[in-house]
């Protein structure tokens, strides 16, 4: 009797730790896919309206500031970096201050012209890895006039590096120093009355 006391006792504990394992399964499962309806939750949260348009700006712009403040360090001796924080607005890392923040808008103008220089510079060379039709011009349009003549040598040895066979950098200023750096100008001369119209020549060093 006793022995079949135990053998029944043991037929029942095997049992209970036979169900056992399955229940730690279940829930190993029910815990993964858990986490997997938390990720589908989230995606489906993502792709309403223009948040997942938002959500993959956001990343772009940091990639690009990232790329931009490479440029900016560069341009300027590494006394300025540039970074976006969490709502996507630009903040000025000043390096001579021991890394402190800035507002862009405290910007000087000439300041301003190498932040908007490297952010530009930055973003062509994502236009460039990134688009089927290749950027083969670039124009930067005056701005040259707010620097000091150190800065601007740097600027254009930064411009002069990444001019090659594929990118062409086209410069429109009246600073008479960039005329010099430039091999190849085309030169407008306004009209005048009585000597006729527009004038353009093109000038090679």
């Amino acid at each position: 009797m006793i022995e079949e006391v135990v053998i029944t006792l043991k037929s029942e504990t095997n049992n209970m730790k036979e169900k056992l394992m399955h229940l730690k399964e279940l829930l190993n499962d029910k815990k993964q896919l858990e986490y997997k309806m938390s990720l589908l939750d989230d995606l489906d949260k993502l792709f309403k309206g223009k948040k997942f348009v938002e959500f993959v700006a956001y990343h772009q712009l940091k990639y690009v500031s990232l790329e931009a403040s490479k440029r900016l360090k560069e341009i300027t001796n590494g006394n300025y970096g540039l970074e976006v924080d969490d709502n996507g607005k630009f903040i000025i890392r000043d390096y001579k201050n021991g890394g402190s923040q800035r507002d862009a808008s405290t910007l000087s103008g000439g300041e301003t012209f190498l932040v908007s220089l490297s952010l530009a510079l930055a973003l062509s060379a994502q236009i460039q890895l990134k688009g089927i039709a290749p950027l083969e011009l670039f124009f930067l349009d005056e701005g040259f006039g707010t620097l000091d003549d150190e800065l601007l040598d740097i600027v254009m040895c930064s411009l002069e590096k990444i001019h090659n066979e594929k990118l062409s950098v086209g410069i429109i200023s009246h600073v008479e120093s960039i005329k010099n750096r430039v091999p190849v100008k085309l030169i407008l001369t306004p009209a005048q009355s009585g000597l006729g119209g527009s004038k353009v020549k093109i000038e090679r060093s």
